[in-house]
């Protein structure tokens, strides 16, 4: 991705046509930071592109360098009304109150970690398949919160991108999968281990190539929070995380 600080002298001509940032629908001056769309050469503030999840004319490349071109002016009538009209489903939150910054989104997977880790050190192993089963389902709503302890401290969801419906049990379940299914898959390697030697040998051998592939996972699902804020889950299921604006179901 491709950010670049308008300057008064340099970016002359681009200012001159005082383009809008589609989102905000504010006009964008010096100073300001800008990623311009490689498909249709809409420019949107950083924050912007962020919100719309890194991605517009359904793909993700950005320009190199800010065209000086006049010819590209007509984009500044594309206001926040206009995408407004041409996507229902589009929605304008004042000062993208919505857009989840990675630190925000790392540190509620943390918390959640660290409860499961904690109750399972404190109390028992044995509840281990309860705690780590609590972290597929972090992301399920009941009575209009989730589950997740980590994403109502940071007052935080994950909804569906299209219409932002609330995930249902198996939606949260397959977004954690990536972490969850091998932890437990874990748990019940060493259950087989206790019960059968043999039996349970070949449940570690399978239990380390799981982890090691789910390592594998987890850093590339932090390498992708921080370079596009957009994990491996959420771009395969269209998820995307918003701060709690809007008013409880």
């Amino acid at each position: 991705m491709h950010i670049h600080q308008l300057h008064p002298e340099k970016h002359e001509k681009f200012l001159t046509q005082a383009r809008i940032d589609p989102i905000t629908g504010d006009t964008l001056e010096a100073g300001d930071k800008i990623v311009l769309c490689a498909e249709c050469k809409s420019a949107f503030h950083s924050d912007s592109w962020a919100y719309l999840g890194n991605r517009h004319c359904n793909q993700t490349r950005t320009l190199p360098a800010i065209p000086q071109s006049t010819s590209l002016g007509h984009f500044k009538k594309r206001s926040a009304e206009y995408y407004s009209r041409v996507n229902s489903n589009f929605k304008i939150h004042e000062n993208l109150q919505s857009v989840v910054s990675a630190g925000h989104r790392l540190g509620s997977v943390l918390i959640d970690l660290a409860l499961v880790w904690l109750v399972q050190y404190m109390l028992s192993y044995t509840l281990s398949p309860l705690l780590w089963t609590y972290f597929l389902l972090r992301d399920f709503s009941y009575k209009g919160r989730s589950l997740s302890l980590g994403k109502n401290l940071m007052n935080i969801e994950v909804v569906e991108e299209r219409n932002e419906n609330r995930l249902s049990w198996w939606q949260s379940v397959l977004r954690n999968a990536p972490i969850g299914i091998p932890q437990l898959a874990g748990v019940f390697g060493a259950y087989a281990y206790n019960l059968s030697y043999s039996f349970g040998n070949s449940f570690r051998v399978a239990d380390n190539l799981v982890s090691a592939i789910f390592t594998i996972i987890l850093i590339i699902d932090v390498i992708l929070l921080f370079g596009n804020n957009k994990r491996i889950m959420d771009r395969a299921m269209d998820l995307k995380s918003i701060f709690r604006t809007r008013e409880n179901n």
